[in-house]
């Protein structure tokens, strides 16, 4: 991929359009009779001498119709509520949103004891200064492809890795731990209560021009990694027409039950042409966000002025009184069966 490609787009300086050039986002329902997922994508517009700024949160639900997309619409909300708020590190702020996106379902359990056993994943990535962070809770993925090759970033908090060890130790088989039911159910998630396991990059990972960063619910599974690639070998110099392109493949697939499947991407520039470019050539987008607060996008797309607030050491997060851990019996209620 070559960012020159860039050039024409960048001209539509004033176009929202040119926005998702760089970072888009979509969904679809798949098999399913209802969406779960929740994704948003926030750019940061207050320091553009540090290049690209922005927040991508994808959230995947479980707990039924209206648990699932209670849970994720709550959680990725929440995930911007307590990261913007001041913290000592990159790290501090992390934890931060992923505990705001915790409280807030455990309130919302509270409130609507219907809701009680719902919960869903968590992925938010954030592009600063050329690095990316990112805070991770579930299965849901975290992709950069680099050069041709395809990494995965974060940890995968379903069963999947302790059914592979096991076939690594010769007690199944690579092939039955690939194929086992029980791959699919989590070990960590966000659930109103202690949270097991998190994924925490808070020294950032270092980003390179036409490296494309993707976030994905697991219904993207669907496609194998060598699929991915190819497509995002066609595709990548185009955030917008990629989400699609894998939303496409994942439809065509036809496969049963497919689940809610989810995309953001995010295609890094360079100083002449890329997303801080863009965001430099469109009519006044600070005093759009100073104006609306949030000014809505394309694909649920947010621009807000100024970045989340700079370091304190004298302020500390505050930490949430949690239920009694009881997250293997809702996981196992509700990520084993066929609505997973």
């Amino acid at each position: 991929m070559n960012n020159s490609a860039a050039g024409s787009s960048s001209t539509a300086g004033s176009s929202w359009n040119a926005v998702e050039h760089w970072t888009a986002g979509d969904q679809i329902q798949g098999g399913r009779d209802y969406q779960e997922d929740e994704f948003a994508i926030t750019l940061l517009t207050g320091d553009r001498s540090a290049g690209d700024r922005l927040l991508l949160v994808l959230a995947d639900g479980m707990g039924g119709h209206a648990g699932g997309k209670v849970a994720s619409q709550t959680a990725v909300q929440a995930f911007w509520d307590g990261f913007r708020q001041p913290a000592t590190d990159m790290a501090a702020h992390l934890n931060a949103g992923v505990d705001a996106a915790n409280e807030a379902v455990r309130t919302k359990q509270q409130a609507e004891p219907a809701l009680y056993e719902m919960g869903t994943t968590l992925v938010a990535a954030l592009v600063r200064d050329g690095r990316l962070y990112w805070a991770s809770v579930g299965d849901s993925l975290l992709w950069v492809f680099r050069d041709g090759a395809l990494k995965r970033l974060n940890a995968d908090h379903s069963m999947r890795p302790q059914l592979l060890y096991l076939a690594e130790i010769g007690r199944m088989t690579e092939e039955e731990a690939l194929h086992d039911p029980r791959g699919h159910q989590l070990r960590s998630a966000i659930m109103g209560e202690e949270i097991p396991l998190r994924d925490i990059a808070a020294d950032g990972y270092p980003l390179e021009a036409d490296d494309v960063v993707l976030l994905a619910s697991d219904g993207l599974e669907t496609l194998s990694e060598a699929d991915l690639a190819d497509l995002i070998t066609q595709y990548g110099n185009d955030a917008r027409a990629l989400v699609a392109a894998l939303l496409a493949a994942v439809t065509a697939a036809g496969i049963d039950h497919q689940d809610n499947t989810t995309v953001l991407a995010y295609r890094v520039g360079d100083e002449q042409h890329g997303l801080s470019a863009t965001l430099a050539q469109m009519e006044a987008p600070t005093t759009l966000a100073k104006q609306a607060g949030a000014k809505p996008l394309p694909s649920r797309i947010i621009i807000r002025e100024g970045a989340f607030r700079q370091p304190t050491p004298e302020t500390q997060p505050t930490q949430p009184t949690l239920k009694t851990p009881n997250i293997w019996t809702k996981i196992k209620t509700y990520m084993s069966g066929p609505e997973r």
